[in-house]
């Protein structure tokens, strides 16, 4: 999965275009993201809302949205958190720090 092109440009709420599991979002994410990921999500789309405001688009949107959605599709994966932790493991940047280390050296 590569990097998706930025979204064109989204003047009316009719042009959001999401996909049909969108309109399931509010109870996916209330059954499924953490207190802090809730938290996190609806700074996300406020930032989002205030961007697009500003920029008379939608799209700054209805990307936070498709994020999530991908966002707890892949985690609710049976695998996700076993790869997860392996690739924290294992995954190394070129200079050989693992994810972790660049977690702490970053403050994430």
């Amino acid at each position: 999965m590569g990097i998706a092109p930025p979204p064109a440009r989204i003047e009316k709420p009719s042009q959001l275009n999401l996909p049909p599991e969108a309109s399931q979002a509010v109870e996916m994410l209330a059954e499924n993201l953490s207190e802090k990921d809730g938290k996190q999500f609806f700074q996300e789309v406020m930032v989002a809302l205030v961007r697009s405001q500003a920029e008379n688009d939608f799209a700054p949107v209805r990307q936070v949205i498709l994020t999530w959605l991908n966002t707890l599709i892949a985690r609710s994966h049976p695998d996700y958190a076993a790869n997860a932790k392996k690739a924290r493991r294992q995954i190394q940047h070129p200079k050989g720090d693992t994810v972790e280390q660049l977690r702490q050296q970053f403050g994430a």
